[in-house]
Parts: structure tokens; sequence; C-alpha cells
């Protein structure tokens, strides 16, 4: 991989806003190499089949966004910014509810209109294998209450139809009206969600018969999403009294809910005294969460930041059953003192964007 800045001296810039926020964003362009790209994909599809398998839902539809733990091996600085070879040390989940990074995308190249020039575009690409799937249909986009859907939403949407979709949005009481529709926002059976508490079970019904995207799990067992099918070696439920003594004897674990949203409810256990561990541990036994081994980002050590920058790696799908469609991919950076004391990178949270990464030689301008 690379990192082309466009000024030396200048790595963020934090004009990008969310709600009161000020989302930094990225001076300059990162690059990745085909053989790097093909990588990615291939690792993720093969992450992301596995789950579907285990999930028994064969016939989710829906955008899908596959979140890595990169490696970083020869990082260097160049004449024109940073290079180095990526790698994959994991996998944090599987975001198959409503994946924002399309719209961060659109809204980021609204505001720094110079990155559009160069950067690959969610909306086109994503038009480009809907139609594939809808035909010339219009697709009822609804929009749920969280801060990124209602602030940025609309620039996704706004740029999929200029991109060629045919798209409106809709509120979530017209659904039955349309043939194709869009959840744009979190549903969950339990847990963080961003519509009235009657639409899933309305959505699980429409699904049957139209066209859905994303498509909503009948049941926890039946979720994508769900961590519970990202446990590996050495990772186990916290579900017994067993579950903590065993929690307790490790080292650098994480507890995180199965199906949490935006890094919240996740507990570091490098950033707890003893107690507090064993206190958060007591308190989330038997309630849904999972003990992982803690991945944390490599560190980039670019001179513009003194404390170094923490990046991640996002590849985006069109899921259609077991067929994934790759769109693009984006990154997320954060300071990486802050990164470390937090433990999570999220932009919702004030971690920075990257937008797209450019994939191909021929569409870097």
């Amino acid at each position: 991989m690379k990192l082309v800045l466009f000024q030396r001296n200048a790595f963020l810039n934090r004009g990008m806003k969310l709600g009161d926020k000020s989302i930094s964003t990225v001076n300059g362009l990162l690059y990745m190499e085909r053989e790097e790209k093909e990588m990615v994909i291939n690792y993720s599809r093969k992450v992301y089949r596995e789950v579907l398998r285990k999930t028994g839902f064969r016939d989710f539809k829906g955008h899908v966004r596959v979140d890595l733990v990169p490696k970083v091996t020869d990082f260097h600085r160049t004449k024109e910014g940073y290079s180095w070879k990526l790698g994959i040390d994991g996998i944090y989940e599987i975001n198959a509810n409503a994946p924002e990074c399309g719209a961060a995308t659109a809204a980021l190249h609204q505001n720094r209109p110079e990155l559009a020039l160069y950067q690959p575009d969610p909306a086109e690409r994503m038009v480009r294998v809907l139609n594939g799937h809808v035909g010339e249909k219009t697709v009822a986009f609804v929009i749920g209450e969280g801060v990124v859907k209602k602030e940025w939403g609309r620039f996704f949407m706004g740029s999929l139809y200029e991109r060629g979709l045919k798209i409106k949005e809709i509120l979530p009481q017209e659904m039955g009206e349309h043939d194709v529709v869009w959840r744009f926002g979190d549903v969950r059976n339990e847990g963080y969600t961003e519509f009235p508490p009657s639409f899933r079970e309305e959505l699980i019904k429409k699904q049957k018969e139209s066209f859905v995207l994303n498509s909503v799990p009948r049941s926890s067992r039946e979720d994508i999403g769900n961590k519970a099918y990202l446990l590996g070696s050495g990772e186990r439920p916290l579900e017994t009294e067993e579950d903590i003594l065993w929690a307790l004897g490790k080292e650098d674990l994480v507890a995180k809910p199965y199906e949490g949203a935006s890094g919240n409810g996740i507990v570091f256990q490098r950033n707890c005294s003893r107690k507090e561990w064993e206190d958060a541990l007591r308190g989330y036994v038997g309630k849904g969460y999972g003990l992982y081994r803690a991945r944390w980002l490599p560190k980039l050590e670019i001179d513009e930041i003194k404390q170094g920058v923490a990046m991640d790696i996002s590849p985006s799908f069109m899921a259609n059953g077991d067929r994934l469609d790759y769109l693009y991919t984006i990154a997320r950076v954060e300071n990486y003192e802050s990164y470390i004391n937090r433990g999570t990178i999220n932009v919702a949270q004030g971690a920075g964007f990257v937008g797209t990464l450019i994939d191909n030689v021929e569409e870097a301008g």
C-alpha cells in the first residue's frame, strides 16, 4: 500500500462535520496494490461464507462491510508520503445491518471535492451492481434515526440517484407500497435499533415476497453480524462462572456484545484493573457477550502526527445469498494514543476517515 500526501506537512483536515463533532479527513490518497486487493477480497469472502453457512440465512441480500485488522510490514517514508506491505491479522466484525461507509464517502466527497476526483465512487459501483438485481424498478430508501444515517444518508441517496439508480426516500409505514426496499438503518432483535418496534416484524414479512436490502434475520441465530460466529481458537462465550475464572487468568482479552453497534459496550482487559475487569465480566455473564483476543491495530509512524496513527481496512460488498460482489474498500484513521485509550476506531465516536482506497492503477486518474 502507499499513502500519497497532498501536502508534506499536513496529514489531517478537521473540516468535515457529524453533528457537533469535527471529523478528521486525510490530506492525501491511499492506494492498494492489486495483489493486496485480491487478498482482502478473498479473505473476506471466505469468512463471510463460513458465517453465512452457520447462520443458515441463505436468502440474505444487502450491503455488507467486513472490518479487518491489517498487518503492516516494511513501513517507510517515500518522496510522496508513505509505503508498506499489507497483510491481514484478523477480523473485527461483519457489518450486515446497515453499513454507513457509502454515506460517509458521499459526505466526504461533498466536503472534499478534490478527493472525489481520484477516489473510487461507491455510488457508481453500487449502481452498477444494483441495476443488475432490480432493473428498472424504483428502490424505496428508508432511513433510520441514527445520527450518521440522518446526517449523511441523503448525500448517499442523492449520489446513487445521480449515478442512475431509480431511488426515492420513504417513511417506514410506506414500505408496503413498494417492490424493492432498502433499509438504511440498524434493526436488531435485541439491542440498538433505529426504527419503530413494529418495523422489524413488518420487514420480515415484506422480504418473503419482495426484494429487500438489507434483509432482517428472523432471530439472533440467523444474524450474519452476530459476533458469536467469529469466536476463534483461544476465545469463548461469556456464559458461566468457569468462563469468568478462565478470563481472569488470561491477558489482553476483550469482552464484546455479539449484537453491539458503534463500539458500544466493549470492555478491554488492558484498560481495567483486575477488580474492574472482574466486575465487568460478572455484569455481562449470560448476556450475549463473548471473550475475544484483543486485536490491536498496528501503529503507523506518520511524521505529521507525533503519537502515530491507527488505521483499519474495510472492504465492502453487495451480497445476494453466498454471492459477494466487491464494491470498494474504505479505511478509518485515529490518533494512536486516542485509539489505545478507547480501544475502537469508529467515525461516530470521533475517528477520522480516509474515504475509498484507489484499488486499481487505471482508477488513479
